[in-house]
């Protein structure tokens, strides 16, 4: 099967690795590090080395529509606002949006629509900016900080769960790599290892707005080794 995802993939002694696009503004290995060498032997990624202007001059050469405008969305939703898919979807709670030293400065949409150091949807007039901290589900409760920068927004460390390596095999821990939290942040150097059974990721510079929930994923040079689940 071939998709139209922008990575590369290359075989080499009967396993497949799978490496960062060529066109690293469109690159999208970060959401396929579940891939496994099962699955793999069976795709094909063949705009992975091409970068994007580069396939619509093919694409018209040979008489096949193109987008007007580079998509950004979500591709299921088809120009759906996230939000309105997730109001649709989950069961929403209006609630208090509390600043950290407990002052009440308005009301959030429902918990399940806002992430750390998330700025946007956080609707508050006459004051703000304000960025997303904390979710406490118990409470219903968003709290927030009025700085970009709060040194509350940054840690080095996290713990991840279900983690996939695209080479079915373990490395030997601890191990150092480069990792990004989100898609499009930078590959920033990390080393995981064991901590009481648990799997850890430590940062060598502090990292804004780490998110539970979201995905970290690992890479060894161009390489995408694979990825977890940040806890």
């Amino acid at each position: 099967m071939a998709t139209g995802h922008y990575i590369k993939i290359k075989k080499k002694d009967k396993r497949y690795k799978l490496c960062i696009a060529k066109d690293i503004k469109k690159d999208q290995s970060y959401f396929l590090y579940n891939l496994k060498q099962s699955q793999l032997k069976h795709l094909m990624f063949p705009l992975g080395n091409y970068l994007r202007n580069e396939v619509e001059e093919m694409a018209k050469k040979n008489k096949l529509p193109t987008l007007k405008k580079a998509s950004q969305d979500i591709c299921f939703l088809g120009g759906l606002d996230h939000n309105l898919f997730l109001k649709k979807h989950l069961k929403m709670k209006k609630g208090d949006i509390i600043t950290l030293d407990g002052k009440k400065v308005g009301e959030h949409e429902g918990l399940p629509l806002y992430t750390i150091g998330q700025r946007r949807y956080i609707k508050i007039g006459g004051i703000g900016p304000f960025y997303a901290v904390k979710m406490d589900y118990k409470k219903n409760i968003l709290y927030v900080t009025n700085k970009f920068d709060d040194k509350i927004l940054y840690g080095k460390k996290l713990f991840i769960k279900n983690i996939n390596w695209i080479s079915d095999k373990k490395p030997l821990f601890p191990f150092s790599c480069r990792a990004r939290i989100r898609y499009g942040h930078p590959l920033e150097k990390c080393l995981i290892y064991l901590q009481s059974k648990r799997y850890v990721v430590k940062f060598q510079k502090s990292q804004r707005a780490i998110t539970p929930g979201q995905s970290i994923v690992f890479y060894k040079r161009k390489e995408l080794l694979g990825g977890a689940i940040i806890i």
